[in-house]
């Protein structure tokens, strides 16, 4: 496994960590090109997230430096309600939702130690 697999799976087991201590049942996928990395579904409110997990990439260069490189979704997971869970080098989360081209982003939990 190279270095980008490895940072791939670590994310998925943050966004799992993150999304089970929220309170949250959480599915990995069995499908390798499947449109989504996780299944989370909230026992309380029946609310169910299709998440899509991306360790986040920062702008180096730029009038841009600094900025998280935001991903674009595919036309299945537009049609299917995907949402980006992002996954920071500090091993804080963002999920990004969508509401049509509109992004709604939310910092699920504070920065693990």
């Amino acid at each position: 496994m190279d270095e980008k697999q490895q940072k791939g799976v670590a994310s998925e087991l943050i966004a799992e960590y993150y999304l089970t201590k929220a309170g949250y049942f959480v599915y990995t996928k069995k499908s390798v090109q499947s449109p989504v990395d996780l299944v989370a579904i909230n026992p309380d409110t029946g609310e169910i997230l299709l998440v899509d997990v991306k360790t986040a990439s920062i702008r180096m260069t730029g009038g841009q430096k600094g900025s998280t490189i935001r991903r674009v979704l595919s036309e299945e997971q537009k049609k299917l309600g995907v949402n980006f869970l992002y996954v920071y080098e500090n091993k804080m989360c963002e999920l990004v939702s969508f509401d049509g081209d509109t992004a709604n982003s939310k910092i699920l939990n504070e920065v693990l130690y």
